[in-house]
Parts: structure tokens; sequence; C-alpha cells
């Protein structure tokens, strides 16, 4: 069978569209690797890459499996053949760093992922993929933002799929059906036997609307008023029978007057134990909306309907909507480098001093471009938390109420009197702050 993804294909934004992975071999390198760690030492490369960074020789296998490639690769141009020395200094610091400052137990598996995302950006040689970013085509960028929601016949909003994420979703749906019949006590005044009582109109539906019974139509619980058995004068006994589902014939709820009585029979016992029994009577008139019920020996006092009236006239419905909020950015021309090269100097430069000039001044280029563009990324993330973390609650897009945010704050001064460095006094309440902001996403109460 020809299996799309077993064959380098991922699934396109279009329907039925299919284009090549052009991170395959990286993806399928990064799996090599995972399964021969965990095979050969027992190891999990994100869950204990802390444990990697501190044993010499499980780092030396890990970036000889993972860089390995790299490291050996060989380049005719002088400025790409320090690439591979590059990366494996990298490399190092940034064991050093993991070593040294993971101490957040819970982020283990995303600092694992450095090292794979740190080979993966430096060969593209761009940082764009690290914040999942496109580069546009044109200087305006509008982006519209979508949810889709129920909407009942008053204009009420439910949210999907938030509402089945609890029993609030019950209440929705429940409004796309018919209306419940009267589940009170009945008679309300007095005792059975009914006869002709209006339980349409009662539950609010009509002849006019032309609403009926569902077929769901039942009785549901009764009262039976029996023997306490006490002597010597004995008294009387009200007992509720619950759990009942007296349903008519289906015919008689099709307006089939032969069809339309059933009798059931109910038994009890008083608080000693005696058992009782009564023969219920349960006429329905489908076509008027009138119910009777009746009992044989007159035990059964009191009954209680369930169901539901029948919705075939689409009076109740839910809608499936959706609402949409635009959004446009608009990008200002960025910082423009020239080099300041001419045909003459390139030539002077190699002539007096033998230096390849060009490729210095691309590298200097390439590394400004970097931290320049590291530092916008930085600036318009902290513009970004800044804005986030002022907007009070309720005025989020699309009606959220939770903050965007989290914040914890701790002196960087050691108490007076606690023989500690400020260094670890600062890295104990880093990690201290840290597990307790982490901690409290997943016990927010």
């Amino acid at each position: 069978m020809y299996n799309l993804r077993e064959d380098g294909l991922q699934s396109y934004k279009t329907v039925g569209g299919f284009t090549s992975d052009r991170y395959a071999d990286f993806k399928n390198t990064i799996k090599s690797v995972y399964e021969s760690f965990a095979s050969d030492y027992n190891v999990n490369i994100f869950d204990e890459i802390s444990s990697i960074a501190k044993a010499d020789n499980l780092k030396e296998e890990y970036k000889n499996r993972l860089f390995g490639d790299v490291l050996e690769e060989t380049f005719q141009d002088a400025y790409f053949s320090s690439m591979p020395a590059k990366l494996e200094q990298l490399f190092e610091n940034t064991m050093l760093d993991i070593a040294t400052e993971s101490s957040a137990m819970m982020l283990h598996p995303a600092i694992g992922l450095t090292l794979p995302i740190l080979k993966k950006n430096y060969i593209e040689g761009h940082a764009k993929d690290i914040v999942m970013t496109e580069v546009a085509t044109k200087p305006v960028v509008k982006v519209a933002f979508e949810r889709k929601f129920l909407k009942d016949k008053e204009g009420n909003k439910y949210y999907i799929p938030e509402i089945y994420y609890d029993a609030s979703y019950k209440a929705v749906l429940s409004k796309g059906q018919g209306e419940p019949v009267v589940s009170t006590w009945l008679p309300a005044v007095g005792t059975l036997p009914m006869q002709d009582f209006d339980l349409l109109g009662a539950s609010g539906g009509s002849i006019e609307k032309r609403d009926r019974f569902d077929y769901n139509l039942n009785i549901q619980a009764v009262k039976m008023t029996v023997s306490d058995g006490a002597l010597p004068v004995p008294g009387t006994e009200v007992v509720e029978v619950t759990g009942l589902d007296i349903r008519p014939d289906p015919q008689a709820l099709s307006n089939m007057p032969q069809s339309n009585t059933i009798s059931y029979r109910i038994s009890c016992k008083n608080l000693l134990g005696t058992s009782f029994e009564d023969i219920l009577v349960f006429i329905v008139d489908q076509y008027r909306g009138l119910v009777s019920v009746s009992s044989t020996a007159g035990l059964i006092t009191n009954v209680k309907f369930g169901g539901k009236l029948s919705n075939e006239n689409n009076y109740n419905s839910l809608e499936l909507d959706r609402e949409r909020e635009q959004r446009q950015w608009s990008m200002s021309e960025r910082t423009r480098f020239n080099t300041g090269l001419t045909i003459e100097k390139i030539k002077d430069y190699k002539v007096l001093l033998d230096i390849d000039i060009t490729t210095e001044y691309i590298t200097d280029i390439s590394t400004n471009l970097t931290q320049a563009e590291d530092s916008d990324i930085l600036d318009f993330m902290r513009l970004s938390f800044d804005r986030w973390t002022a907007i009070g609650t309720g005025n989020l897009p699309f009606g959220y109420d939770q903050r965007f945010t989290e914040t914890a704050t701790f002196s960087c001064l050691p108490p007076v009197g606690v023989p500690i460095t400020p260094s670890m006094w600062i890295a104990n309440e880093l990690k201290y702050n840290m597990n307790r902001l982490i901690d409290r996403f997943f016990h927010p109460d």
C-alpha cells in the first residue's frame, strides 16, 4: 500500500495536497539518535539531557551521533570550512550552560530540544524557524482569527470546543430539543384518578402550534399511600417509587386511539417491609394532548411525568456559526547595511595584505544581521509581554477572561546573616520560583 508518511510526503494546506518534507533527513537523524541512545545507554536524550551534559563519555558520544555528519564535512570555501569548528564550539558552550543552569526538572524535555534545534538553524543560517514565522512577500500582512460557536434562538453563543470540556454541553444541546414536559407531582391538588389532564398545555405546548408529545413521554415516579402497620391503630404512609419508565404504546403517540391505553403493575414496601401492589392505568390522547391516569386499588395517589414535547416543527434549534476578527500588520523598512567595498579595495587588500576582505565583510554582515534580528525579536517579545500583562481581565479577544501571562519575582540579595553568595542565592531562588510557577499551571487551585 502507498503510504504518504513513509514516502517522505506531508500534507499541504490545500485539501488533498501533499508536498515533500524538506526536514525528513533531519527528523530521521533525531529519531535515530534517540533510539540508539535509549538502546545502548538506556538514556532519554530529551528527559535526561542534564545527565548527558555532566557525563563526559555520554556527551562526546551524543556530539558524534548528532553533529557527526557536519563535523566530518569538508568545504573548499575558507568561510564555510570554519563552520564545523564553530558548531562544535557552540555545542560545548551550550552543554556547559545546560550542565550548570538546568535546575527545573520539568523543563528538561524542552531543554533537550536545544541542541537539535541549534544544529538545524545553524545550518540553515536563519532564525525564522525557531519562532515559527514565515517570510512575507508583501509589506502588509493581514490575518483573520476565526472562532466557531453554537447559537440558540435567543442569540446566545456557546463556543466550541469549550462547551465539551465539561458537562455544560448537555444544557446547550438540550436547547435544540423539544421542551420538557412538566415534571411536578400531579395532580397538584387532590389525588388520582386524573381525567383528561391537559399535559400538553401545562408543558408549554398548544394545538395551535401543532405540538405533540415525543416518543419518550413516560411516568417516571409515583406516590403510593399504604398502611404503616402500626398497632393498635394503623395509620398511613406515603411511599415514593422512582426510577420508573412507564411509556405508552408508540402507536398511541402516532394518533392511533385504539392503542392509547397501558396498564402497569407497581409494588412497594412500607417501613415494616410489608408489600403492597397496585395497577396503574395510563391513557394518552396524542391529538388533543390530554392524559388520564388512575389505579385499580386506589393506592397510587400522584404521578410524575418525564420526557419532552416533540420538536418536529423545528421550533427549538441550534445554529452553527462563526465569527472572525481581522488583524493587520504593516512592516516598515528595516536597517540597511552597505559594505563600502570597491573592486579596487578588494584587489588592494588581496595584493598588499593577502586578505580576502570580501569573505570577512560577509561574515561581519551576517553576524550583525543575526544580532540585529535577535535584538528585534527580544524587543518584540518584551513589548508583547508588557502589553498582554497590562491588559485587564475581560478585555481579551473573543471574550477570554483568563490572563495570558504569569510572572514571579524575587529579591536577588540574600537575607542578612545567611552565609551564601549572591550567585548561589539567585540560582536557588530561581529554581524555587520556576518550579512554583510550573506547578501552578498543573494545579491552578
